[in-house]
């Protein structure tokens, strides 16, 4: 697979996250290969230069990628980075008001015990636990620091139809709580994302927000890959 440095597109962020002393999120030492072997799947692929196209009217084109690292841009001109397992939000983020870092680090998980530090390679019943830090700020204004608690599954496979036609897809939840607190109050869970994994596309092709009568809920379909994966 071709791969261009991430220099060019990070070289921003550098100095912004040494100063925010994030790390980089989990490194996954797995053979790349969105093919499956056995009963299971490994991490996606992505190639430099394809455009994943959503029903929402967003695109996102991969500018380069290094190692577990891919360096997206929207359609909408802004640049953010994230690990090639798209379930952990993007470490690196930026708009035109405001930026942020995020890390995860693996958790303990006192609410389920057979928890993982991550999913992949993805296997019916593979569970993960992490706590996700972030710090992020309005443009020139003061930093926020953010904590939450991650836990997601694989639920199983399921066969469906998405606007980019039909697919057989690993379908993936992830729930996120808020922390407990000295009081000894529980974690309290905030929202739940799902995401249906194509392995012929090496992407997902539908993702889904459930934010638990908080907002409204959200979903979006893939439509169109350019140029095409086949």
């Amino acid at each position: 697979m071709s791969k261009k440095k991430l220099g060019p597109y990070v070289s921003k962020f550098s100095a912004f996250a040494t100063t925010c002393g994030v790390c980089m999120g989990f490194m996954f030492f797995i053979s790349p290969s969105a093919a499956k072997t056995g009963a299971t799947v490994s991490l996606p692929t992505y190639r430099i230069g394809v455009t994943f196209v959503y029903s929402n009217g967003k695109s996102e084109t991969v500018e380069a990628v290094q190692d577990d690292q891919v360096v997206w841009r929207d359609n909408r001109n802004r640049i953010s980075t994230g690990s090639r397992d798209f379930t952990l939000r993007r470490l690196q983020w930026e708009t035109k008001t405001r930026r942020g870092t995020r890390q995860h680090r693996p958790s303990s998980d006192l609410l389920d015990q057979a928890a993982r530090p991550y999913l992949w390679p993805l296997s019916v019943g593979n569970k993960a636990s992490y706590i996700e830090t972030g710090r992020w700020q309005k443009k020139k204004g003061e930093w926020r620091n953010s904590e939450v608690r991650w836990q997601s599954e694989v639920l199983g496979r399921e066969r469906i139809r998405a606007l980019a036609g039909e697919f057989n897809t690993w379908k993936i939840t992830a729930y996120r709580y808020s922390e407990g607190n000295v009081y000894g109050r529980p974690p309290r869970q905030k929202e739940i994302r799902t995401w249906y994994y194509a392995p012929e596309v090496g992407h997902y092709v539908r993702y889904e927000k459930d934010f638990l009568g908080r907002k409204p809920n959200s979903s979006i379909d893939l439509v169109a890959v350019r140029p095409s994966v086949d």
